[in-house]
């Protein structure tokens, strides 16, 4: 198969994330800024090491940089930079505190830092910025350690909120999915958004740069204002807060939640006042937004999603700033020697991820109505329905490419949805245990938000139809295609002792159905998936038994 161009030069990224030693390091006990050589040796006057063991720093800054001031606060002193250190408005930190933040990073053992200012190239337009960007999930992922800076909230403070998600969480946990009595729960709740409103509020959880530097790295350590570690509690002796255990309990603490929701909703239940509602929907929000419920997902569409409440400076950056999260590297970091539009920007992300994996590239659902023929394309205005969120062992069985003039095109196995409808209900008659709502093979539709929910799926009547929202017009569930895209890891079979495979097929509806035109082309509905195991089992008969047809030029808009 010939690979997909950008711009005819480069394929589009790469699944396996090359090991690059960063461009530049900070010696820590002299503050110098060293480059490598070819060798991946640092070396400056009697200083140096080669591939030396180095930490990387997580922090944000860019939003408060001071420029062409001539009362700008201090910069950091690191020496042998061709670049001017940036200064940074002291309201949001200090370079006093900044310089604790460093030595309490050597006090760790590690005498090499990673720090963006002091290893990128700071000035305007450089190809060498460009590159480095490309290459941070190599930095952090080879780094002996990671720490988090949350410059705006104090080491007491910060000590005390940590303190207090982990007794109301306990508490929330304790009356919630226990059923212990006495506990006040509304009194949790006040707590908990208080804390969490305090936590949250530091600058580091509204930056998008920081959730892709999270995610590759969730065992950082977290620090305060002051670069000192904060203590967490655990059985009577406090260890450093890591990352993975707050993101760990705002994970224990959202699915709480989600269960004291589901007790308001019967009948017989009881109500908690306006206030505690507003609580628990607040504090579920805040999680979400930070992107701590779902950070653990192995499908990255889930932090893309998170994506739209975070900032960047520049608009490229919403590209830039997530896009090794998918182990890719596009646009100028890929060619420092061009820098596409936003627009190509984005284009090339979503191809670069279709090609890589069809599977990856169509697994979400549209929150709002794309933009007109690019219903293919992901975006932040998309989210993860629960049974999509582990993508572990995929099996390609389709591809989806993007041309050089745009042209998305998919190929692969395809069937009318009637026919896996039909499929799926006599799965369902044949195996009603393995039965989820009255269907065989734990089969469900997701469709993109701005298309109705149709009845007929549950009914698997061929004769009903789907309607678009806000324009009223029908889809004739025989003129939807099912385009199969191939399966994944799903939950283990101790019968079989193998995993379950979960497929996925793609929705399409024939947009120029009777115009004429040669080749037809096809816009996304949602995805369709169901669970597969053993060849044997007679709940996979019916599946089996679909003629599936290849199809080598579905045009997808």
């Amino acid at each position: 198969m010939d690979y997909p161009f950008v711009h005819g030069r480069l394929p589009y990224g790469w699944l396996d994330v090359p090991v690059y030693w960063p461009q530049r390091l900070i010696h820590i006990p002299s503050m110098t800024s060293i480059s490598r050589d070819d060798g991946n040796i640092y070396k400056y006057k009697d200083i140096m090491a080669k591939e030396p063991e180095y930490g990387t720093l997580s922090y944000t800054w860019g939003r408060w940089r001071v420029k062409d001031k001539p009362d700008a606060p201090p910069v950091l002193p690191i020496k042998n930079t061709p670049w001017q250190i940036p200064a940074v408005e002291e309201a949001h930190f200090t370079t006093e505190n900044f310089q604790k933040v460093i030595q309490n990073i050597h006090k760790s053992g590690v005498d090499w830092v990673w720090i963006d200012v002091g290893c990128i190239d700071q000035r305007r337009g450089s190809t060498q910025a460009a590159v480095e960007i490309g290459r941070q999930a190599s930095i952090f992922k080879q780094a002996k350690s990671t720490f988090v800076w949350l410059s705006r909230l104090d080491c007491i403070q910060l000590a005390q909120a940590i303190d207090d998600i982990l007794d109301y969480g306990g508490q929330l946990y304790d009356h919630i999915d226990i059923g212990i009595e006495g506990v006040d729960f509304d009194n949790v709740m006040d707590k908990l958004q208080t804390v969490s409103e305090y936590l949250f509020s530091d600058p580091w959880f509204s930056s998008l740069w920081t959730l892709q530097e999270i995610v590759l790295r969730n065992d950082a350590i977290v620090l305060s204002t002051e670069g000192e570690s904060v203590p967490w509690k655990v059985a009577r002796q406090d260890q450093r807060t890591y990352m993975t255990m707050l993101i760990n309990h705002c994970q224990n603490v959202y699915t709480s939640l989600e269960k004291a929701i589901e007790k308001t909703k019967t009948v017989y239940s009881e109500q908690y006042p306006e206030k505690t509602m507003n609580a628990i929907q607040r504090v579920k929000q805040l999680i979400l937004q930070v992107g701590f419920y779902y950070l653990f997902s192995t499908n990255p569409n889930v932090q893309f999603g998170t994506a739209r409440y975070r900032t960047t400076k520049r608009a490229e950056d919403r590209i830039y700033g997530i896009m090794q999260i998918y182990n890719l590297c596009v646009g100028r970091s890929a060619r420092p020697e061009e820098n596409p539009s936003m627009e190509e920007l984005v284009i090339e992300f979503a191809a670069a991820i279709n090609y890589n994996s069809a599977i990856l590239g169509q697994f979400f659902v549209h929150v709002s109505r794309p933009k007109r023929g690019y219903t293919w394309r992901i975006t932040e205005e998309s989210t993860v329905p629960n049974s999509l969120i582990m993508y572990r062992d995929p099996n390609d069985m389709a591809t989806i490419n993007v041309d050089l003039d745009e042209n998305c095109i998919a190929a692969g196995k395809c069937c009318q949805l009637p026919m896996l409808l039909s499929a799926a209900k006599e799965a369902g008659d044949i195996a009603p245990s393995h039965a989820v709502d009255g269907w065989g093979l734990k089969f469900e539709i997701l469709l993109d938000n701005h298309i109705n929910d149709a009845a007929s799926f549950n009914a698997a009547n061929q004769q009903h139809f789907m309607e678009r929202r806000n324009s009223g017009t029908e889809i004739d569930l025989k003129d939807v295609l099912v385009l199969w895209l191939g399966n994944v890891q799903a939950e283990f079979s101790y019968r079989s002792n193998t995993y379950f495979r979960r497929n996925v097929g793609l929705l399409l509806s024939v947009q120029n159905h009777n115009t004429g035109e040669g080749v037809l082309h096809y816009e996304r509905l949602g995805i369709a998936v169901w669970t597969t195991g053993e060849k044997s089992t007679p709940f996979e008969v019916p599946i089996r038994s679909i003629p599936w047809e290849w199809y080598d030029q579905l045009v997808l808009k």
